[in-house]
């Protein structure tokens, strides 16, 4: 199986993982406290990745896209704020639906 094919199916299965696991928190939990819990995990991913892959690797502000990379995980945060909280205010399926049914 060619790299890219296993990474893009990869990523499908785990954005699967997190819709599932998503939805079944946001009925236990608040969106702000759910976010908060889903930043906790992000951070433990981040920490994760740094040990296994990223030593070594220097990071400068003063790259190019270094701004462009951090406003892309900051509306990434933003986007799942609204996300659930949709989720806590409206059906599942019609908050979900709209992103499945996109072509």
């Amino acid at each position: 199986m060619k790299s890219w094919l296993f990474c893009a199916l990869g990523a499908m299965g785990l954005w699967g993982l997190w819709g599932v696991l998503g939805k079944a928190a946001s009925r236990g939990l608040p969106p702000r406290l759910l976010l908060w819990s889903a930043s906790l995990g992000c951070l433990a991913a981040f920490l994760l990745g740094y040990f296994l892959i990223g030593r070594g690797v220097s990071v400068s502000l003063k790259e190019p896209h270094a701004l462009t990379g951090f406003l892309s995980g900051l509306f990434l945060i933003g986007g799942l704020f609204l996300f659930y909280l949709a989720l806590e205010n409206g059906e599942a399926t019609r908050v979900a639906s709209p992103f499945s049914r996109a072509r």
